[in-house]
């Protein structure tokens, strides 16, 4: 099981340092780390 707040931490970080080039990847990577938090 993932530590939801690793996840958040996370999201944010991948937020903040995300070009515009990356920004339509983050969803996907975020579902990715929420399916894992929910397995």
């Amino acid at each position: 099981m993932v530590d939801k707040e690793k996840l958040v931490k996370l999201k944010s970080l991948m937020e903040a340092g995300a070009d515009a080039a990356d920004v339509d990847a983050i969803p996907v990577v975020w579902d990715f780390f929420v399916d894992l938090a929910n397995e």
